[in-house]
């Protein structure tokens, strides 16, 4: 299961206007829901349950927003990002630049745990955070995430 595969096959917002986190999660989850076959509402809810529980801003300026929905066919992965960041209550305090929202099949739990290591691991690199947030175009974001997940992690 490649990221780079799923975002080309889900759904890729890159440079959202929105500033507020609850509306960025709406409008991501919104966008994802024009491409790909889910109850909008129903995983909405489930992505605000989740941060309610606990912020899904891990850190250094990344977000993993994720949730199971019984509505979605397949596992589904969308990237925003904020050249300026956002506010997403993140454990560090710092503001969040790039947002992966991953949202999988209600019984999937083992694919959701593994693109979740996935995204998670890719994102520890420094130079990859810094590049995801000056690459210009959709093409260049994916290209540049096919070299580094083939590179770190070629299973």
């Amino acid at each position: 299961m490649k990221l780079y595969e799923l975002l080309s096959e889900s759904g890729f917002i890159v440079d959202l206007k929105s500033k507020k986190k609850n509306e960025i999660l709406k409008n991501m989850v919104s966008l994802l829901a024009k491409k790909n076959d889910f109850d909008e509402e129903e995983v909405l809810n489930g992505i605000m349950t989740r941060e309610s529980i606990m912020s899904t801003g891990l850190g250094q300026g990344v977000a993993i927003p994720h949730t199971k929905a019984k509505s979605a066919k397949k596992v589904i992965v969308g990237f925003a990002r904020f050249k300026n960041g956002i506010d997403f209550d993140a454990i560090d305090g710092e503001p969040v630049h790039l947002v992966f929202m991953v949202i999988v099949p209600q019984d999937a739990t083992m694919s959701q745990i593994k693109i979740l290591a996935r995204i998670s691991r890719l994102l520890k690199h420094n130079y990859i955070r810094e590049r995801l947030k000056t690459q210009k175009t959709k093409e260049e974001i994916l290209g540049f995430i096919m070299e580094e997940e083939e590179r770190h992690l070629p299973h």
